[in-house]
Protein backbone atom coordinates (compact mmCIF):
# COMPACT_ATOMS: atom_id res chain seq x y z
CA UNK A 1 0.00 0.00 0.00
CA UNK A 2 2.06 3.13 -1.01
CA UNK A 3 0.97 6.42 -2.10
CA UNK A 4 1.46 7.01 -5.39
CA UNK A 5 2.34 10.99 -6.07
CA UNK A 6 0.87 12.38 -3.05
CA UNK A 7 -2.46 10.36 -3.28
CA UNK A 8 -5.26 12.18 -1.20
CA UNK A 9 -6.64 9.89 1.72
CA UNK A 10 -9.83 11.61 3.54
CA UNK A 11 -10.31 10.19 6.98
CA UNK A 12 -13.71 10.93 8.66
CA UNK A 13 -12.48 11.69 11.96
CA UNK A 14 -11.67 14.55 14.42
CA UNK A 15 -8.52 15.42 15.27
CA UNK A 16 -6.85 13.06 17.92
CA UNK A 17 -5.09 14.49 20.96
CA UNK A 18 -1.42 13.59 20.14
CA UNK A 19 -0.16 11.14 17.19
CA UNK A 20 -2.76 9.81 15.36
CA UNK A 21 -2.23 5.99 14.35
CA UNK A 22 -4.17 6.38 10.66
CA UNK A 23 -2.84 9.64 9.72
CA UNK A 24 0.94 8.44 10.87
CA UNK A 25 0.42 5.00 9.11
CA UNK A 26 -0.63 6.45 5.98
CA UNK A 27 2.00 9.57 6.17
CA UNK A 28 4.54 6.61 6.12
CA UNK A 29 3.15 4.88 2.97
CA UNK A 30 3.09 8.28 1.35
CA UNK A 31 -0.24 9.63 1.42
CA UNK A 32 -1.69 12.89 2.27
CA UNK A 33 -4.36 12.74 4.53
CA UNK A 34 -7.42 15.17 4.98
CA UNK A 35 -9.63 14.62 8.52
CA UNK A 36 -13.08 15.19 8.11
CA UNK A 37 -14.62 15.63 11.71
CA UNK A 38 -18.14 14.27 10.99
CA UNK A 39 -19.19 14.18 14.59
CA UNK A 40 -19.36 16.98 17.48
CA UNK A 41 -19.56 16.47 20.86
CA UNK A 42 -21.47 18.22 23.73
CA UNK A 43 -21.55 17.38 27.77
CA UNK A 44 -25.22 17.82 28.20
CA UNK A 45 -25.89 15.56 31.64
CA UNK A 46 -23.57 17.88 33.58
CA UNK A 47 -26.57 18.13 36.79
CA UNK A 48 -27.65 15.06 35.95
CA UNK A 49 -24.22 13.96 36.56
CA UNK A 50 -23.59 16.19 40.11
CA UNK A 51 -26.21 14.39 41.36
CA UNK A 52 -25.10 10.92 40.50
CA UNK A 53 -21.43 11.91 41.96
CA UNK A 54 -23.22 12.73 45.00
CA UNK A 55 -24.09 9.39 46.07
CA UNK A 56 -21.12 7.25 45.21
CA UNK A 57 -22.27 4.71 47.95
CA UNK A 58 -25.04 4.01 45.84
CA UNK A 59 -22.39 2.37 43.74
CA UNK A 60 -20.18 -0.48 43.54
CA UNK A 61 -17.54 1.43 41.05
CA UNK A 62 -17.11 3.89 38.21
CA UNK A 63 -15.68 2.85 34.85
CA UNK A 64 -14.77 5.74 33.12
CA UNK A 65 -14.13 4.61 28.95
CA UNK A 66 -13.02 7.68 27.42
CA UNK A 67 -10.96 10.95 28.23
CA UNK A 68 -14.30 12.38 27.12
CA UNK A 69 -15.81 11.03 30.27
CA UNK A 70 -12.74 11.95 32.37
CA UNK A 71 -13.37 15.79 31.41
CA UNK A 72 -16.92 15.64 32.40
CA UNK A 73 -16.01 14.23 35.51
CA UNK A 74 -14.07 17.13 35.89
CA UNK A 75 -16.26 19.69 34.71
CA UNK A 76 -18.67 18.43 37.50
CA UNK A 77 -16.56 18.64 40.23
CA UNK A 78 -13.94 21.76 39.15
CA UNK A 79 -11.25 21.74 41.56
CA UNK A 80 -11.35 17.98 43.33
Amino acid sequence: MAGQGGDTVLLLKSESEGPDPYTSLLAREGFQVTLAPTLTFHYVAGPHLVASLASPSSYSCLVLTSPRAARAIARAHPGR
